[in-house]
């Protein structure tokens, strides 16, 4: 097999993959209904709005952070077995 060929096969291969693993955006609506607890859950920070969490005791302040292509909610099993956090969490109140 030339090596042109490998090269399409490969590009093909890679499309086609990219292609199954491709998922559209959700609709907003649905999501700010089934994981916000209210529009004080979201601040508007330079024309962009936010979905932010506040909890936990206001003298040990934590900021965490997660990154692109993931949420809020990266961080919810983790805040659920923080002991600092557990006491004061909404989800817990």
């Amino acid at each position: 097999m030339s090596r042109r060929r490998r090269t399409m096969g490969a590009a093909v291969l890679l499309i086609g993959l990219a292609a199954a693993a491709w998922t559209p955006d959700l609709p907003r609506a649905p999501l700010e209904a089934a994981y916000a607890r209210g529009p004080q859950d979201f601040v508007t920070i330079d024309g962009m709005r936010l979905h932010l969490r506040d909890s936990g005791p206001r003298d040990a302040p934590a900021v965490l952070l997660h990154g692109f292509g993931s949420s809020l909610h990266t961080w919810e099993a983790w805040r659920r077995r923080t002991a600092w956090c557990a006491s004061t969490s909404p989800a817990r109140a």
